[in-house]
């Protein structure tokens, strides 16, 4: 009895470490199998990525045009390198930036080596006013390029692709590079900057003022209370529409008050100019009853006086008397 159980022990062993051994085979294998699996899948993304990245297809360019200039006494000779064929002829703009002028403009040809070089940009010789400018360059379009041109970019720019290409209905693919260069102002034209600065400041003070006494809307049509203000030849000229009333006295006495009340607003202005003139409107009806705007009262002050009078105790009925000069419609007499 020992001895068989001795046997049926022993053939139980064996069986167990196969049947580890087997367990421990296939592991093996279902490791290699993913892992073969993991591979296909890497090398499938890595060709789709060598694919995406790859060059653009046989006979298309990758516009790429870079703006070099050169600047000597505010004048300007721009540059640079492209990979459009040689002889294509390019457009080179040199305009003051946020300017609705066309500026400066030249054409040039791109050389055998793919670089191309503007003449010179100045005021006729001289040199040109201070300030941010931009350089825009662009490919001339295609159908009047050279035939040998064509041949490379397509007769309508087709074989042209990028960031710096764009597609137009009337003249095909064009291409455009852009650059933002700063020219240094002189003493002058520094000063004429802050001369500008301070009259844009002092109308944005003056419109403010004007219509904060004189309202946004007119009485009569809600249209804007402000018609102009501007400034011109060191006088502020302002005109806007008076306020309505029961009566003619109190219609022109409102006048004088509002007027007075813009002027304690910017008596202390370090830019105020040397006068201040005030043109006021009103809806005035003709004898065969046509309603038109026109000037009621006219009234010019100069700043020294703006600057002696004493609001606090200033009856506003005397804006006639202390006026450089001063007229009334006689609707308002």
């Amino acid at each position: 009895m020992k001895k068989w159980l001795k046997i049926v022990l022993g053939i139980v062993s064996v069986l167990v470490v196969a049947f580890i051994g087997l367990f421990i085979y296939a592991y093996v294998q279902v490791s290699k199998d993913e892992e073969a699996v993991s591979t296909e899948v890497t090398d499938e993304e890595t060709t789709t990525e060598e694919a995406t990245d790859s060059e653009v297809p046989d006979g298309m360019i990758d516009v790429n045009t870079t703006i070099d200039e050169e600047i000597n006494d505010n004048k300007v000779v721009v540059s640079g390198t492209t990979n459009l064929p040689t002889g294509t002829k390019l457009k080179v703009n040199l305009s003051v930036t946020g300017e609705d002028d066309n500026g400066i403009e030249k054409e040039v040809t791109v050389e055998d080596n793919g670089k191309y070089k503007s003449e010179e940009f100045s005021n006729n010789g001289s040199r040109l006013k201070g300030g941010n400018y931009s350089i825009y360059v662009s490919m001339i379009p295609a159908a009047q390029q050279s035939e040998e041109v064509q041949k490379v970019i397509g007769d309508k720019g087709q074989n042209l692709t990028g960031d710096q290409v764009a597609t137009s209905e009337d003249n095909g693919n064009l291409t455009s590079a852009n650059k933002f260069v700063d020219l240094t102002e002189n003493d002058a034209e520094k000063k004429e900057s802050q001369e500008k600065l301070d009259q844009d400041t002092m109308l944005a003070v003056l419109s403010e003022s004007t219509r904060e006494v004189f309202g946004d809307k007119n009485d009569f049509n809600k249209k804007d209370a402000v018609d102009k203000v501007e400034l011109a030849n060191d006088t502020a000229f302002i005109r806007v529409y008076g306020k309505d009333n029961v009566s003619s006295k109190l219609i022109k006495s409102g006048m004088y008050m509002d007027i007075t009340d813009v002027l304690k607003k910017i008596e202390y202005s370090d830019d105020l100019p040397s006068k201040v003139a005030f043109d006021i409107i009103f809806p005035l009806q003709d004898k065969l009853g046509n309603t038109k705007d026109e000037p009621v009262m006219r009234v010019v002050i100069a700043s020294d006086t703006i600057r002696k009078i004493n609001f606090k105790n200033f009856n506003y009925d005397n804006i006639p008397d202390i006026a450089e000069s001063y007229w009334e419609h006689d609707a308002i007499k």
